[in-house]
Formats: structure tokens, sequence, C-alpha cells
């Protein structure tokens, strides 16, 4: 995970996608990535259909202070989310879900990244950092090679290990 999360944290400047089968990490990488920094780390929005079901031990529990949860179960719900413009994180878990909400296909992919992108560029400002979830494989046959196009760089995890 420690290797998982430094490949997503030095990816560059742009958005990064992160990309697992059920239970291989993603929403603790994200998590994690958060908290990094501990106390002194930029402020962090976590987005997500649903809450998680637990938040990763370890580290500064200050850091926590700087992470904002938000459970947006909606295209719309999410776009209010958005706004006003995001703090210099801005982490979106469970990507499928909000594609799905959208109409699931590769045009409404399209539509959910560049929507992010957008919000994370804030006018007047720094842009906020972006990562994004998605479960692998992707429900439609398409939707991989539409969000490509957005997010240049990606993190992918394995599969889960047994025993966890």
């Amino acid at each position: 995970m420690a290797a998982a999360l430094e490949r997503a944290l030095s990816a560059g400047p742009g958005p990064v996608l992160v990309l697992g089968p059920a239970g291989s990490g993603r929403t603790e990488l994200l998590l994690r990535a958060a908290m990094a920094g501990g106390a002194d780390g930029p402020r962090a929005l976590f987005l997500a259909p649903s809450a998680p079901p637990r938040l990763p031990g370890g580290g500064d529990p200050r850091a926590l202070q700087r992470l904002e949860l938000r459970y947006p179960r909606s295209l719309r719900a999410l776009c209010r989310a958005l706004l006003p413009p995001p703090p210099p994180l801005l982490l979106v878990d469970g990507l499928e879900r909000f594609v799905a909400g959208a109409g699931g296909s590769a045009r409404a992919a399209a539509r959910v990244a560049a929507l992010l992108l957008e919000a994370s560029r804030g006018a007047g400002r720094a842009p906020a950092r972006l990562l994004a979830a998605l479960r692998l494989p992707p429900a439609g046959p398409r939707l991989l090679p539409a969000l490509r196009r957005f997010f240049p760089a990606r993190v992918r995890l394995g599969p889960p290990r047994r025993g966890r």
C-alpha cells in the first residue's frame, strides 16, 4: 500500500486514476493520501457515494482535522458537493457509481471526468490535486478508454490478498 500511495502522490501535478478490483484498497489509498503530511498536510475533501467502513489507523490523528468527508449519492449531489471550489486535495471514491448514475456510457464517464477536472481547477487559485478511484472491471466496455483521456496518470492496485 505504501508503494502505491507513493506512486499516486508522485504521479505529477495532473489528475490520477486509482484502479483496482473489489477489496484492493482503493478507498484506503485515497484516505491515506488525505492524511499524508500529518497535521501540516493540505486540506482534503473526500467524496464517495457511501461512507468507508473505517478510516485508516496510524499516523498523526490531527491529520483527520484537515479531512472533510461527504457522501453524495447521485451525480447531482456530487455537483453540489463540489461547490464552492474544493480544497487543495480532492479525492473521489466510487467513480464507477457516479458514472453509472450519469448513464453508464463512455460519454457519461467523459462528462463526470470533465466535471471533476473543471471543479479541481477552481477560478483564481491553484488547482486542487485530484485522485479518483475506479473499481475494476469497469461497468461499461468503453469506460476505461474514455477516462484515460482525462486521467493520464494511473495507479493500478492488485487483487486483495487472502487473510485481509
